[in-house]
C-alpha cells in the first residue's frame, strides 16, 4: 500500500512539471529608430531582462507559460507565435494588433493611435547572446509612425 501510495505521489508531482529556464540577460548595445531615423538613447547600464525557455512547449518568451492565463496553444495562436530551433539559436516571434474603436475628442488631442501593431522577435544563440527586435506602427489619424528597437546582450 506504501509503494502504491509513494508511486501515485511520484507520477503526481512528474506530470504536471514542464523544465522551463530562466535566464537573466544584461544589455549592451540599444538601437532605436522612429521613422527610420536614429535616435539618441543610450543602454541603461542596469537594463536585466528575464527570458524563460521550455523547449518541450517550444517557448521563449519574458514570461514562462504558467504564467498564461489561457492554454498555451490558445495564446499562441491568438497572438500568432511561432518557434524556431536549430543547433545554433533558439529564436521566438509574436506579432498582435491593438484597435482603439471608441475614440472620444480627449483622446484624439492625448495622441492616443487609433490601431497600434507590434512585432516582437527573440533570438538567443548558442553563446547565449540575446538579440530583441520590437517593431511598432502606430496609426494616428493624419499620419503613421514606426519604431524599431533592437536590443543586443549577453544571458548567464
Amino acid at each position: 500500500m506504501k509503494k502504491l501510495l509513494l508511486t501515485l505521489v511520484c507520477l503526481f508531482l512528474s506530470s504536471g512539471s514542464v523544465y522551463s529556464l530562466k535566464l537573466n540577460c544584461k544589455f549592451h548595445s540599444f538601437l532605436s529608430e522612429v521613422n527610420g531615423k536614429k535616435t539618441d538613447h543610450e543602454v541603461d547600464k542596469d537594463d536585466i531582462f528575464s527570458i524563460y525557455h521550455e523547449p518541450e512547449n517550444q517557448w521563449l518568451w519574458e514570461y514562462p507559460t504558467d504564467a498564461l492565463h489561457d492554454d498555451i496553444n490558445v495564446w499562441k495562436e491568438e497572438n500568432n507565435y511561432s518557434y524556431n530551433e536549430s543547433d545554433s539559436f533558439v529564436s521566438s516571434k509574436r506579432s498582435y494588433k491593438q484597435k482603439n474603436d471608441q475614440l472620444n475628442i480627449d483622446s484624439k488631442r492625448r495622441e492616443i493611435p487609433k490601431e497600434f501593431y507590434r512585432n516582437r522577435a527573440l533570438k538567443l544563440d548558442s553563446k547565449m547572446y540575446l538579440t530583441i527586435t520590437t517593431e511598432d506602427l502606430y496609426i494616428y489619424n493624419y499620419y503613421e509612425k514606426k519604431v524599431r528597437v533592437i536590443r543586443d546582450g549577453k544571458c548567464n
